[in-house]
């Protein structure tokens, strides 16, 4: 399994539609946030998102968006979606929403929502959009935030991960549209699906941003290692031998993944031990010895001193603790 399969697949990372959205402009809603990250398909319309982080980047803080866009807010900042800059916004939390055919609550807002049905030609131009979140276990959060922007917009370009998006959007847009038997369900996996599309489309466009392993996704060398290490985190890993892996010399090897992933190949392996460690801990009834074993370790001894370097408590404590 490829490392973002790997982490997706292990790190706890569940995407979940919670509801629709249509308009007509004018129309701004605001959304006070959400533990994990909140996503928004345009299927309709057009206009901006406005985070509310008066902190981040004025280059960040407004953005454009239009039909067959995914906007992520990776970190759930409060942000408002509106037709266009400028247009008084209402909380999305004092609108009433209607459960549509497909399950899932949708509100109305702007002209339509002011109007009832408005006269044809009432109002400016209309919007679908699809909203979600995506549910980050503690481990997910601790491995991927760090290393996403405020803000990920996808846009059809033209390229063959754009088209995978619009077909992944034409999908969600009959499912929502036909409100078949399962629908919520295929939704949800369609959401997995959309989340992988636009981390893929932002670490190809990424490739000499800050260092991190999802930039270490897109270099050949380096992927290779973390493949290995998220294949069998459990195996004696060596520079060496991942160097050996990775095609190139030792030291090569090692300068390249600290410049690209930015921590040393012992430190995100043991990082990788740490996050699997912490998941079975509080999941499953294994041992800690059996943990131990799982993830690397020769002894429950050893594996205890690594757990509260990198933790703080010893493995029996924490677990009682997420208890």
């Amino acid at each position: 399994m490829d490392p973002l399969s790997d982490f997706i697949d292990k790190a706890g990372v569940c995407g979940a539609f919670f509801a629709r959205a249509r308009g007509q402009a004018p129309w701004a809603v605001t959304t006070s946030g959400a533990v994990g990250a909140i996503f928004h398909v345009a299927l309709e319309g057009s206009g901006v998102v406005r985070l509310a982080d008066a902190a981040l980047e004025e280059s960040t803080r407004e953005l454009t968006w239009q039909r067959g866009d995914v906007i992520v807010l990776p970190h759930g900042h409060s942000h408002v979606m509106a037709s266009a800059a400028g247009v008084p916004a209402v909380a999305i939390r004092s609108l009433t929403p209607e459960i549509g055919a497909d399950g899932l609550p949708c509100v109305e807002c702007g002209v339509h929502a002011r109007e009832g049905s408005p006269s044809p030609g009432a109002g400016g131009e209309r919007a679908s959009i699809l909203c979600g979140t995506f549910g980050l276990g503690p481990e997910a959060a601790e491995h991927l935030l760090p290393h996403l922007p405020p803000v990920m917009i996808t846009r059809g370009d033209g390229s063959s991960l754009a088209t995978w998006i619009d077909a992944t959007l034409q999908l969600l847009s009959d499912e929502r549209t036909l409100g078949q038997p399962g629908s919520r369900t295929v939704l949800q996996r369609l959401a997995d699906v959309l989340f992988i599309h636009v981390l893929r489309v932002w670490i190809a466009k990424r490739q000499e941003s800050a260092p991190g392993w999802l930039r270490g996704l897109a270099d050949p060398g380096v992927a290779r290692a973390l493949q290995a290490i998220h294949d069998e985190p459990e195996a004696e890993w060596t520079a060496a031998g991942l160097a050996r892996l990775a095609g190139m010399s030792r030291s090569g090897f090692y300068a390249r993944f600290v410049a690209v992933v930015g921590e040393t190949p012992g430190d995100y392996l043991a990082k990788w031990r740490m996050l699997l460690a912490r998941r079975r801990l509080r999941a499953g009834d294994d041992a800690i010895a059996s943990v131990a074993a799982q993830v690397g370790y020769a002894s429950e001894a050893a594996f205890s001193r690594a757990f509260k370097r990198r933790v703080g408590t010893s493995p029996a404590a924490w677990r009682a603790a997420q208890r």
